[in-house]
């Protein structure tokens, strides 16, 4: 059994040494970022994750198309979500301007399509509410995301 007196007894994590206070800090908020990342190892990707598959339902909802979200955006060769939404958003066009024909209205499909990603970032949201312990900062980013893509609905055209 070790002796409790001896100085290499005590755990690593007690042995702080001589550190700085800013030093100490910088320890503490390395170590509860990595505890973090183990906690939630995918944090906004699994948001964004569920966004897409909420997008695809509501999609075929409204527009009657069937799109099929590419889960590995965060991975090289991959459509990011960015470009994943603008596809979505191109299909959506293109059948919407099929059903309605000449009487195809820009506004009303912005609005359409405006409703489809609200409806999504709202229903993910919920749903990570309830599978995990919501953490706000991940709520920003999807808020700060959703802000972004709205903006770029708003400006789209036929």
């Amino acid at each position: 059994m070790d002796d409790p007196h001896e100085k290499d007894s005590s755990p690593t994590y007690m042995n702080l040494g001589q550190m700085s206070q800013y030093e100490l800090c910088e320890f503490i908020d390395s170590k509860a970022r990595e505890a973090d990342h183990q906690i939630h190892p995918e944090g906004e990707d699994a948001g964004l994750e569920l966004v897409l598959c909420q997008l695809a339902d509501h999609v075929q909802d409204l527009f009657g198309v069937g799109v099929q979200p590419d889960m590995d955006f965060g991975r090289p060769g991959h459509p990011t979500f960015d470009k994943q939404v603008a596809e979505f958003t191109f299909v959506c066009a293109k059948a919407y301007r099929a059903r309605k024909g000449n009487d195809a209205n820009i506004y009303q499909f912005r609005m359409m399509m405006k409703r489809a990603l609200d409806s999504s970032f709202l229903d993910s949201k919920d749903i990570m509410k309830m599978q995990q312990p919501w953490r706000y900062e991940i709520q920003n980013r999807l808020d700060m995301t959703q802000g972004r893509i709205l903006n770029g609905i708003a400006h789209y055209t036929f």
